[in-house]
């Protein structure tokens, strides 16, 4: 009845009698009852202009119930109600983030982060809000742990904003000229041209010659999450054109400078000051001189195995031959490139060494499953190579990305896009290799294998007593 007869003059014409709160003192105790909140929150959705609700809806949030406005579109009507929002949904994401310990491919994790998108990502003007926000602490924050995940997420939700590129990074380019330090303006053309239109060496020499100054650009200008993934794939892509020999220099130092030079900025005084330590800089270039080398010499990689497994130490070139695996097995012109033992030696070293990188080595895993279960071959071969692929993911669970992993193998098999034989021979692997005590996240993800009897018959519990074990100790703890 409410719905149908509300009329927003109307109310508005009460709330601005007066001082705006004659005749409406009943509404403070209206909003202590939840259906009324609720009655309130789909009002203000179908009324967003309305004074009295959006009244209403402040005195909501001042109350503590912030929590309760899932319609952003009705928080975004005022700035300090979205700012409660987005907190309130930020510290829900932090503490999910502690539970999977920044493990961001967790599916619990993935949906609080999903929630925060959509909140932070709800217009354009959200969107550079809660950069600003995030940005801010994340470059002047004393806690480096704090400092580290806003930055992170940040990034995040930069790759997940749907928008052009060069937009996007126009606003990140405003906030660390407000932040952290001014950017001449040519600078600023070329990161934006480059974003638009691709690398090129005309702008990349630009970067070249600014970064080599002894009065540089932040360097977070060019740790831009999308401007070193172009990096990368100009350089070590397995496919398309080679980089020319003249200018690949500037593109390797200012990959490597991104990756290696610590800028430290101080902002006790009136204006920030940063510094530059860039110690690593000349070994880090040299190594991916090295990298590239090799990747475009025509060579059988095996001989270089030993300097490849050297250089996989670094981070930056783990990536860099992450990358170059994924374009040179994965096609997009369909043809098949049968991995390698070598292929996957480096996927599993680079999962030993590089906990960051586990994200991007589960990605790459999840893409050769799709990729080689697709071709037109006989059953056999093509479980031959799934196993195989199922190995890399029982190793990245080993060193430390288990969640993930154990979601993905049980999301497959609910969907029929495992064989039962391997999720049989994955359980079995992960329990000989994965010790006690378990956690409960490691028990409530292992459990649906372990407990189903299409997959673990009798014969199979007696044939490895330790699944029989796994499931009688932790069939009552899975809550």
């Amino acid at each position: 009845m409410i719905k149908k007869q509300f009329s927003p003059d109307a109310a508005d014409k009460i709330f601005e009698n007066d001082d705006g709160t004659e005749g409406i003192d009943w509404l403070p105790e209206l909003i202590c009852h939840r259906s009324w909140r609720r009655l309130i929150y789909e009002l203000a959705e179908h009324f967003p202009n309305c004074l009295m609700l959006n009244f209403a809806v402040k005195l909501i949030s001042d109350a503590g119930f912030q929590h309760e406005i899932s319609n952003v579109n009705t928080a975004a009507q005022q700035l300090d109600i979205f700012s409660r929002v987005f907190l309130s949904t930020l510290e829900q994401l932090l503490e999910e983030w502690k539970n999977c310990l920044g493990d961001c491919q967790v599916l619990a994790y993935r949906r609080h982060f999903a929630e925060l998108k959509r909140v932070a990502c709800h217009s354009e003007q959200t969107f550079m809000y809660t950069q600003m926000l995030l940005n801010n602490v994340g470059w002047k924050c004393k806690n480096q742990k704090q400092s580290e995940i806003c930055s992170s997420l940040a990034q995040q939700l930069r790759l997940a904003f749907e928008g052009k590129k060069e937009d996007i990074e126009g606003v990140h380019i405003g906030i660390i000229q407000s932040c952290i330090d001014k950017i001449p303006l040519h600078i600023i053309q070329a990161m934006q041209t480059m974003f638009a239109k691709g690398l090129n060496p005309a702008d990349i020499t630009q970067l070249y010659q600014a970064y080599s100054n002894p009065n540089p650009p932040p360097v977070v200008l060019i740790r831009d999450p999308f401007f070193t993934e172009m990096l990368i794939d100009g350089l070590f892509s397995a496919v398309g054109a080679k980089i020319h020999l003249e200018h690949r220099p500037k593109y390797i130092f200012l990959l490597s400078y991104s990756s290696c030079v610590i800028e430290t900025i101080n902002s006790d005084g009136i204006l920030p000051k940063r510094k530059q330590n860039k110690l690593e800089l000349n070994s880090t270039k040299e190594k991916m001189q090295q990298l590239v080398d090799i990747l475009y010499s025509y060579e059988d990689l095996l001989l270089s195995l030993e300097q490849l497994l050297e250089l996989i130490k670094l981070p930056v070139l783990s990536a860099a031959i992450l990358h170059y695996l994924r374009t040179f097995l994965i096609r997009e012109d369909g043809v098949l490139t049968e991995p390698i033992p070598l292929h996957y030696v480096l996927i599993d070293k680079i999962a030993e060494k590089h906990f960051n990188l586990h994200e991007r080595v589960f990605k790459l895993l999840c893409a050769l499953y799709d990729h080689l279960s697709g071709q037109n071959e006989v059953a056999e071969i093509i479980m031959e190579r799934q196993r195989q692929i199922v190995d890399r993911f029982v190793n990245l669970l080993f060193f430390g990305m288990a969640i993930p992993v154990l979601e993905k193998i049980v999301g497959m098999f609910k969907s029929g896009y495992i064989d039962v034989s391997l999720v049989r021979y994955f359980g079995i692997e992960v329990l000989e290799l994965v010790e006690q005590p378990y956690s409960s996240q490691f028990i409530s993800a292992l459990l649906p294998i372990v407990t189903n009897r299409e997959v673990f018959d009798r014969a199979t519990f007696e044939k490895h007593p330790i699944a029989k074990e796994f499931m009688l100790l932790n069939c009552g703890n899975s809550k």
